[in-house]
Order: C-alpha cells, then structure tokens, then sequence
C-alpha cells in the first residue's frame, strides 16, 4: 500500500462515495480505456465500445467519405447508496430524466453494499425495460473485483490506487463483512516476525486491524499466517533506551501495554533493521498469538507490491456464520492460489 491515501475519508456521505469511485474509474480510464471497456462490457453484460472508432470507406445516406473517426453515444448514471436497499421513487424520478434525455444507449446502475432484493430489482427494471434503458444492480465488490481482473502485476501504480479504494471502501463499511486475510510482504523480517509473533510496519500506512488474520509473504507465497489480537503504535527512543508515545489501537485482553512495550524494545533493539529506521518514525506492530505455517502460492508472474486482502470464507468455500481458527485458515490455505 502505498504511504498516502489517494481516497479521502473523512466523510461517509454517498455523494463523497460516488466520488471516490468516479475517480478510481477515471484512473483505469487515464491508464487504458481498453481496461474501462472490458469493465463494463463485464458488468453491464453488453458490449460496450468507449473511445474513438477509426473506420474507413462507411458508407453513409448520400456519400461514402474516405475515412470516418466517431465515438460512440452513451451514457451511464449511477445511484449510489450506503446499504442493500434502493428508493423506487428515486429510481423513477432517474428513469424520467434518463428518457427525457433522449440519448440512444443509456444505462442506470444501482451501486449498494449488499444485493438489492430480487423483487426490487425486477420492479425498477420492468420501468427501464419500457423506456428502453438498462438496468444493473451492482455492489462495491462487484466493481472491486471486475476492477482487480483488468489490473495486470506489473501495473505497480495502479495496483497501490485501487488498494487504496478497496480500503476506503473497508474503512466506510461498504465490503461485505466476513473473516479477511490481510497479506503483507516481508523480507529479511521474516525471522523476526515468527520469532516475536508479530508483524511491524511505519505507523503511517493504513491499520490493517480490521483484518481478522494476517499472512506473512515472500518470495511468491504466504507461508506463515496468525491471527492479530492486540495492534500496538510506538516510537523507540535510543537514548532513553525505551518505547515512547505507545498506545493499544486494538486490545482483546491478550496483551497489556507493558507487555507491548517490552516486546516492541526487543524488537527495536534486535538489529533487524538499522537504528536510525525507528528513530525516524512511529511503528505499528501486530500481535498473533502464534504463527501457523502454511502454502498460500502466488501462480502469476510478478510478486505482490503492497498489502493483499482476502476474504477466507469465498477463498475458503466456507459458510460467512462459521468462525475460523488459525489452524483451520492456515490449512485450508495450503494448496490455494491467488494472481
């Protein structure tokens, strides 16, 4: 993940929201309008051509001009709404105006957290089907993932944007709730993080806190994965010879702060990375309680740069009411593959 935040979050209206995915579509759009292409051809179930249309020698009513560069006519409104539900009134006041636009290809999303009910769902879109519109209920998973399926390895950049959407979009709530595996790159820490049960990073990026599990990768694999209890923020001072400005940003009765503190020092001390990297700043440490090995493969070409989230209930083919052990994710994982 990248160290700033492309996506504000300080506001939980819809509007705000809309905003945020209006930008993160406009990034795909930016770096390929093939990718938004191949997006909503996906989620709107038409094919849909955006961008120029080059064409030679097309006859038209009274001429046939050497060449022709047109763009298709189209539009796409989108109602954006914070829960499962859409409002029918509201939806028919979007379809009058979609109609009195007369445009000839338009269609009207209905974006929602959770699936909008079937009956509801036929009814708005009986309406559209008379006025000639079409109509698609998608939800913020949807568009997250048909978003990740255009998004190649080696599009470093735009892999840390839509990390960062996928996260906002976790921060407001509007992902499915269920156990998720936060999957974060390690180094030369790997030693250090199974030795002291735990995984640091500057306290600047993201909290990963609201992932139940996190797995620890390199070299194209996540082979250790435990689950945080307790998440803990301090700054070492070498002078002192101590852990400063510390506090529990998560605590579930496993570790006290003392006990945070002493182990973060030893950490701090370890050699693990020169003295002046925590001098410099803060650094976020999750505690597990323990460390379960496992073999969770990257099958594709490039490595992960940044922070991977899953949710372990579809990557397990589990029911979302069970509650997992570690145990139960670090062996259902062995075996699995991601891109």
């Amino acid at each position: 993940m990248s160290e700033i935040s492309y996506f504000q979050r300080y506001s939980q209206k819809e509007n705000h929201t809309t905003n945020n995915t209006l930008l993160i579509l406009k990034h795909f759009y930016q770096s390929s309008p093939l990718k938004i292409q191949t997006i909503f051809t996906e989620l709107l179930g038409e094919e849909m051509e955006i961008g120029l249309l080059f064409q030679q020698q097309k006859k038209q009513s009274n001429s046939i001009p050497d060449a022709r560069i047109s763009q298709s006519a189209f539009d796409i409104f989108i109602e954006t709404k914070m829960g499962d539900s859409l409002d029918l009134n509201q939806m028919n006041r979007h379809i009058e105006s979609i109609k009195n636009s007369k445009c000839v290809n338009s269609f009207l999303i209905g974006l929602t957290k959770l699936p909008v009910e079937k009956e509801a769902v036929s009814s708005i879109r009986d309406r559209c089907n008379k006025e000639g519109i079409k109509f698609v209920a998608l939800t913020f998973l949807d568009l997250v993932n048909a978003l990740k399926e255009v998004c190649q390895d080696y599009e470093v950049v735009l892999q840390d944007i839509l990390n960062d959407y996928e996260g906002y979009l976790r921060s407001e709530n509007l992902l499915p709730d269920g156990d998720r595996i936060v999957v974060v790159p390690c180094g030369t820490s790997m030693e250090t993080n199974c030795k002291y049960k735990i995984y640091f990073e500057p306290s600047k990026r993201p909290s990963k806190f609201n992932s139940r599990f996190i797995g620890l990768y390199h070299k194209k694999r996540v082979s250790f994965v435990g689950e945080i209890h307790t998440v803990f923020v301090g700054k070492y001072n070498p002078i002192r010879g101590r852990v400063e400005n510390s506090k529990l940003e998560k605590f579930e009765n496993k570790l006290e702060i003392d006990e945070a503190q002493k182990t973060a020092l030893e950490v701090f001390q370890s050699g693990v990375y020169p003295p002046e990297t925590f001098q410099a700043e803060e650094h976020r440490f999750y505690f597990v309680e323990d460390f379960k090995s496992t073999d969770f493969v990257k099958s594709s070409k490039y490595g992960i740069r940044g922070t991977r989230i899953f949710n372990l209930h579809e990557l397990l083919k589990r029911d979302p009411v069970d509650t997992l052990t570690v145990g139960q994710v670090a062996e259902g994982l062995k075996g699995i593959t991601f891109t």
